[in-house]
């Protein structure tokens, strides 16, 4: 019994004490706790390094260097010398710079790093925008879920007290068997899909919990009975976006930085017939025991150039091939066009008729509640049925069900339209709609 007790506390104080999780606030999480994320993170600063390393070539490389040399001489005997051998001992000091004066192809590759950041910048944000996709489908799915175990609840009552009215009806012969067989089998079968919609409720809490790495969800009941879209849409914005969605878009803007990326590569690729201009200097300091070394230091410098004379067509196919890479681009740009066109079309137009058809239902389900209070009237005063309360009630679930269904519809389509528009900062007014909704 004691355990028992403990149990229930337990559990009543982890309800209590669960995190209340809002959509923003999970992809937020998500942000942190996805190993995409930072794996594109750290692609991202692998590639910022690289950059790094073509700068580094416009500065001096200088190096310092000891050599330390031990020979051993033997004489020719014909010199008639006493000391047949002798040995030589030294140590050099040198200190040597290389200083690049004019290369073309370290410019180019160096313009050709600086597009791949910005590449890898735009691929890593939409890897982002794929991880909200991915959780705020998962919560609304959750919240559409939780509501329909609302309803299927409804369903349950309602057919439990027909089938209790049935059953009376029965006993006093008024109504047939086959009417409660079939009242049984309604009751039954709300019992099975009420099972099959709390467990797949805890398939999408499941994976909440995975992408946000939290243990304890809550998710908030939802009524939006204050619910306005004219607070969250500003129709004067659609109509701009209209115009601009396609330079905002980041799968339209990574495959314009493709393209250009391409063009710096054929620049580079050409680069190798320039010629290439460096400066060396060296100063060594000498510190031998030889008798024939007659100077103690040197210093050196140069000026070299280079000029490619021929290369047995490497680099012509070098640069025919970047261009092929980059007319490949411009096809792609051309089908990420026409693929954005039709996307936007579509999530505009189901944006609208999501916007009539929140409205509509919104009027249905006050109506609704008013039919519920006409029946509830009734039956205080004995003039209606508790089959017709409950049925009134069940009216009043299906269209709130239906209702709030189609709410977060507008909220995915306006999800995927804020996306379209690499609009991913204005997700948290989602978390403002949810909470208007409570």
């Amino acid at each position: 019994m004691r355990n028992k007790i403990f149990i229930f506390f337990l559990v009543s104080f982890n309800f209590l004490y669960a995190k209340v999780l809002f959509p923003f606030e999970a992809y937020e999480l998500a942000l942190k706790n996805s190993s995409s994320i930072k794996s594109g993170s750290l692609q991202l600063e692998s590639k910022e390094e690289d950059l790094n390393q073509w700068l580094s070539k416009y500065y001096p490389q200088i190096n310092f260097s000891i050599d330390y040399n031990n020979t051993d001489y033997e004489y020719n005997r014909l010199q008639n010398r006493k000391d047949y051998d002798a040995t030589e001992k030294s140590l050099d000091y040198s200190i040597s710079l290389q200083q690049s004066l004019y290369n073309y192809e370290t410019q180019t590759k160096l313009d050709v790093e600086k597009k791949r950041v910005n590449l890898f910048q735009i691929r890593l944000n939409m890897q982002k925008q794929e991880l909200s996709k991915d959780v705020f489908k998962t919560y609304l799915l959750a919240i559409n879920s939780q509501n329909k175990i609302d309803l299927l609840n409804s369903y349950l009552s309602y057919n439990e007290e027909k089938r209790q009215s049935i059953q009376k009806r029965y006993e006093m012969s008024i109504s047939s068997k086959m009417d409660l067989l079939q009242i049984t089998v309604e009751v039954n079968r709300s019992k099975i899909e009420l099972m099959k919609e709390e467990k797949l409720y805890k398939t999408y809490l499941l994976k909440l919990k995975q992408l946000t790495n939290m243990n304890d969800i809550q998710l908030p009941q939802i009524s939006f009975e204050n619910f306005e879209i004219s607070s969250i849409i500003n129709k004067e914005d659609l109509l701009q976006n209209e115009k601009s969605y396609l330079e905002k878009n980041l799968e339209y803007m990574e495959v314009n930085e493709a393209i250009k990326l391409s063009q710096l590569e054929v620049n580079n690729a050409k680069s190798a017939h320039y010629p290439k201009l460096d400066f060396d200097a060296r100063y060594t300091k000498f510190d031998s025991d030889s008798i024939v070394s007659d100077y103690e230091n040197t210093k050196r410098w140069s000026v070299r150039l280079t000029v490619p004379l021929y290369s047995g067509g490497y680099v012509s196919s070098r640069v025919k091939s970047k261009k092929i890479i980059q007319k490949a681009s411009y096809e792609d740009l051309e089908v990420v066009k026409k693929d954005l066109t039709l996307k936007y079309d579509d999530l505009f137009s189901s944006l609208k008729t999501s916007i009539k058809s929140v409205e509509v239902y919104k009027e249905a389900l006050n109506s609704s509640k008013s039919y519920l209070d006409f029946i509830s009237q009734g039956y205080d005063n004995g003039l209606k049925s508790s089959i017709d309360l409950f049925e009134a009630k069940n009216k009043v679930f299906e269209i709130k069900y239906e209702y709030i269904k189609n709410i977060q519809e507008f909220i995915q389509i306006y999800v995927d339209y804020l996306i379209l528009n690499n609009n991913i900062e204005n997700l948290f007014k989602i978390d403002n709609i949810i909470k208007k909704g409570l």
